[in-house]
Parts: structure tokens; C-alpha cells; sequence
């Protein structure tokens, strides 16, 4: 080995873990120009601390080597594999002499190349990450990229060793020969009654009596994809799957691990799949500190026609008071909207602060948006068919449109001849209503406390009652998830349910609400909500 040229030096970190669950790799690789690449390997197969070094290390010659690297150092803080990997060391172990010929054989296509022994303390970045693999539903960051295998690489690399699940229990009922590490071995003790060899085909006992075919690897897609949606497939979910797999008479382990990611990769059943109806995010509830500081605005109707074919309602609720300011109009316009705003809600109670609505044209054009920016009013949408964001002024739309209902329902206004020969109903209406009125605001500071205070505890009840029922789907920047195609009402009996792939482009805020891209890089105009979104598998 020959220390490479300090300046095109292409430098590796890497570190291994192991516990019950697997194997875990970490590797970070630093270009000459200083820049990061990270990534995380777990491998599904019990190995010793040793093992997991040796696949560190060929896993990160292998990144090396994609990156287009020709000279590398590779660095680890295991003492024993960098100095067996010199040759300062010897070592006996059959395993240990494999991963050494594989590491030679890979070193050999770079053109330079050395593996040095570090501190740990100076690792901490792939040390993290090799214990991250182990539990690989934990990493939620796409600045690593992760992978899982199933096999260790000197099982990879010996065709003898394809059906590795197989061999050493083939080796114990013909040759009855165990492996050399006694965990292992008193496991194989354990599973081997329950396997048996008939014609050379291996076999497994199955509780119902019948055996069952036991298949390698290569041979478990096949098996899969024919019964999923073969010619008599009916897309079966991941359980049933395995079970209609057990009823055909085979066998292979981790069964419902391998159909339930063959369910989730497969194209028909991402398209056709159910709607899902759990919160797909914790509540956010909103809060003010001062009355008409945040305004939410939205449009109801359209009603009957009224005079001057007015059919429309322009609705804005101050989410402090709870104060509504509404006006019929006998259409929406940017022009409409902005008159609305300085009449009834700036001349009455001054600028505020922040504004919500939905995504209509009428809220988000370029007049209103240049006048918002200009009075220094804030503009906060809410995503696709996603009326929860801006839920206060729905909830009193409602309010509105059921009282409407209610009041014109058997109901009559007050007519002239009402005026000039007074009726019950005038001569019954109170004259001290100034008064009243008058004591009501001496104590309308106190009973505004109160109100907070209740306010505060109804919004904490609302939050845990909701967040009981969250499902989180959390995406990250660059994910590709799939739409509903209709976010709002129902598509046709055999058209599909959803749509993409899209990539997730950027979160807003701090929420469950993104902005997606299509196939040809074209950004979507409205942000989504996670509620209308799920991932999509390749």
C-alpha cells in the first residue's frame, strides 16, 4: 500500500455495529474539495464486532469506487482490522482470510490506496451512523442515504452460498456438522426437526401436517409476483399473501417481511389503495395575544339571489374575539376583497397583523397581494382542499349559514303597519338596553381574562383528544409520495384513486403541508397537505 497524494486524496470513514437486530455500517466520505457524502448499510444477519469492521471497510472501498475515487484512505478506529488489513497481523479465522481476499481484490482497482487506525473520538460521524443502521426506521434525514441486504458479502461472493439460509442446515441433517459458533449452532440444533430432505429437495413440516417446499432468494420474487398478480392473482395484501404462499406448498423465512414490500412497491395497488382518514399530523393550534391582530377571511355561498344579484357573503372572524364582519357581494373580486378590508376591517379596528385564507384567486392575486404587502399585512394560505387550516372562520361560515336557516324558517321581518300600530313584539322590546350595554363593557376586561383562561384549556382538551387519533406521515425534501386525484369528492368506480409520483420540494413552515414537483421538474402551484399525500415505493 502506497500513502496517496495529500491533494486528490479522497478520505473514507468508516465504522460497524452489531446487537440482536443485525449488522450496522457506517460510512462518510470526504471529497477533496471538502464536501460529505453519507450513508447508512444494515444488514439483516447476526455477525461478531470483527465482521461488522471488515464490512465497514469493504463498504466504504465500494462507495470509494462509484464516486469515481482513485486514490483513498480509508480510516477506522477497529485496531485489529486495520492492522490484519496491513498485514502486521495474521489471523487463522476462514472467515477473516474471505473478507481479506475481497478487500485486496476491491483495493485493487484504485490506484492508491491506504487504511489507517483512528481514535474513535475522531469517528463519532460514522460511529453514529453504523448505530443508526441497527435501527434504520429511526433515520429520518435524507442527507443519508440508507440500504439494507440481507447477506454478509463473503456470503454474496460464493455461489456455493446462495441458499445461505439453507446450507448449514442441509450440512447438519446429511454430514450432522455445525458451525463453529455455538449460538449458532444450538440454533440450527433447535430448527432442524423440522426440516427433512427428500430427493435432494428441501422440505419444512408444517403444522397442518403437509410439507412445504423450501425456496432460496432468487427464487422467493418469482413466487411472490405470480401469486400477487400472476393470471389468478387478486393483489393480496402482505397476510394473505403469505398464507395463500404457505397454501401452495412453500417455505422460506421472513415470508411476511417479503410480501408485505412486495404489496407496498406494487403499482396497481399504490394507485388503487384506499383513502386514508386519520390526522396525518399533530394539531397546530393557533394563537393571538390582542384582539384584530389575525383576521381569517372565506367566501359562502353561493345563496339565492338577493337584490342587486347579490348571492355571495365575504366572511372575516378576528381569531382573539372571535368577531365576525361580513358583507354580501354580488361577486368575488380582488377589488371586492381589498374594498372589504379597508372598510370594514382597517377603518374599524386598524391593520392587522396577519391574514388567513384559502388558495381562491381572489385572495392571492396580484392587486390584493401588492396591497397586503404594502399596509405590511402578512399572507398565510391554507393547503389544497385542506379547510382545517383555517378552521375558526369555517366554523363560524357554518354558524352563519345555520342561522340564516334558522331565523328565515317560519319567521317574518317586522313590517310597516308594525311601525304605525305597534305589535306585541315592538312594544316588548327592552328600552334599557344602552344601560345594559354600558355595565357589560365596565366589566368586559374581566370576563375577557376568563374567557383566555377557558380558551386556553378548551385548545389544550381539542389537542389531546386529536392527537390521540394521528397517524404521522412525516415526508422529507426529495421523497416521492402520491395525490389524491380528486381531494374532494369521489373519482369513477374502476379510475384510480391516486396520482404521481411527485418529489416533495419543500416543507412550509414548520407544518405537514409541502410543496410537490411533477416528473418534468415542474412545480405544483398550491402547497398539499400530508392528509392528501402517501409515499410512494419503487
Amino acid at each position: 500500500m502506497v500513502q496517496p497524494a495529500e491533494e486528490e486524496v479522497w478520505r473514507v470513514f468508516v465504522d460497524g455495529a452489531s446487537n440482536l437486530s443485525g449488522c450496522g455500517v457506517g460510512v462518510v466520505i470526504v471529497a477533496p474539495s471538502g464536501e460529505k457524502i453519507k450513508f447508512a448499510l444494515r444488514i439483516d444477519s447476526w455477525v461478531t464486532n470483527n465482521e461488522a469492521e471488515y464490512e465497514a471497510v469493504l463498504s466504504g472501498l465500494q462507495a470509494a469506487q462509484e464516486v469515481g475515487a482513485s486514490q483513498v484512505i480509508i480510516y477506522s478506529d477497529s485496531q485489529l482490522v486495520a492492522q490484519q488489513i496491513k498485514g502486521a497481523y495474521g489471523t487463522k479465522d476462514e472467515k477473516m482470510l474471505k473478507y481479506l481476499k475481497l478487500i485486496t481484490a476491491r483495493a485493487a482497482t484504485f490506484t492508491d490506496w491506504s487504511i489507517e487506525q483512528i481514535p474513535r473520538k475522531e469517528n463519532g460521524e460514522a460511529d453514529n451512523l453504523a448505530k443508526l443502521a441497527t435501527s434504520i426506521s429511526e433515520i429520518s434525514t435524507r442527507e443519508i442515504m440508507c440500504f439494507t441486504r440481507l447477506m454478509l458479502s463473503v456470503d454474496e461472493a460464493s455461489p456455493t452460498q446462495m441458499n445461505s439460509w439453507m446450507t448449514l442446515l442441509i450440512e447438519y441433517i446429511v454430514q450432522a456438522k455445525l458451525p463453529s459458533d455455538r449460538a449458532q449452532a444450538l440454533k440450527i440444533k433447535k430448527q432442524a426437526p423440522r426440516f427433512t430432505l427428500l430427493n435432494n429437495i428441501h422440505y419444512r413440516r408444517s403444522y397442518q401436517g403437509p410439507l412445504l417446499k423450501c425456496v432460496s432468494e432468487s427464487e422467493v420474487e418469482y413466487i411472490i409476483r405470480e401469486i400477487h398478480e400472476g393470471c389468478c392473482g387478486e393483489h393480496l395484501g402482505g397476510m394473505a399473501l403469505s398464507r395463500k404462499a404457505i397454501l401452495a406448498g412453500f417455505w422460506w423465512p421472513r415470508m411476511n417481511q417479503d410480501t408485505a414490500r412486495l404489496v407496498q412497491k406494487c403499482q396497481g395497488c399504490q394507485y388503487h389503495s384506499n383513502f386514508h382518514h386519520r390526522p396525518a399530523a399533530s394539531m397546530q393550534p393557533t394563537s393571538t395575544s390582542c384582539p384584530f391582530d389575525q383576521w381569517g377571511l372565506d367566501i359562502v355561498g353561493p345563496f339565492p339571489i338577493a337584490r342587486a344579484q347579490k348571492k355571495f357573503l365575504l366572511v372575516a372572524v378576528d381569531y382573539f374575539s372571535k368577531w365576525i364582519e361580513a358583507e354580501p357581494l354580488a361577486k368575488i373580486t380582488e377589488e371586492e376583497d381589498v374594498r372589504f378590508l379597508w372598510k370594514n376591517i382597517v377603518c374599524r379596528y386598524g391593520i392587522p397583523r396577519k391574514l388567513i385564507s384559502d388558495n381562491g384567486r381572489q385572495f392571492q392575486g396580484k392587486k390584493i397581494t401588492s396591497w397586503c404587502q404594502e399596509m405590511k399585512i402578512i399572507q398565510s394560505f391554507t393547503s389544497v382542499a385542506y379547510p382545517q387550516a383555517n378552521g375558526q372562520t369555517e366554523v363560524n361560515n357554518r354558524i352563519i349559514v345555520q342561522a340564516l336557516k334558522a331565523r328565515l324558517h317560519g319567521k317574518e321581518a317586522v313590517l310597516p303597519v308594525e311601525i304605525g300600530q305597534s305589535s306585541t313584539r315592538i312594544e316588548s322590546y327592552p328600552n334599557d338596553n344602552d344601560q345594559s350595554r354600558a355595565v357589560e363593557l365596565d366589566l368586559v376586561e374581566e370576563r375577557r381574562d376568563r374567557a383566555a383562561i377557558r380558551m386556553e384549556a378548551y385548545r389544550s382538551r381539542v389537542m389531546k383528544s386529536y392527537n390521540k387519533h394521528v397517524r404521522s406521515r412525516d415526508f422529507q425534501v426529495g421523497d416521492l409520495v402520491m395525490k389524491k386525484v380528486k381531494p374532494v369528492g369521489d373519482v369513477g368506480k374502476l379510475e384510480a384513486r391516486w396520482e404521481g409520483p411527485f418529489k416533495i420540494v419543500r416543507r412550509v413552515g414548520s407544518g405537514a403541508t409541502y410543496y410537490l414537483g411533477d416528473s418534468r421538474g415542474n412545480l405544483l402551484k398550491r402547497p398539499w397537505n400530508a392528509f392528501h399525500l402517501k409515499k410512494y415505493y419503487v
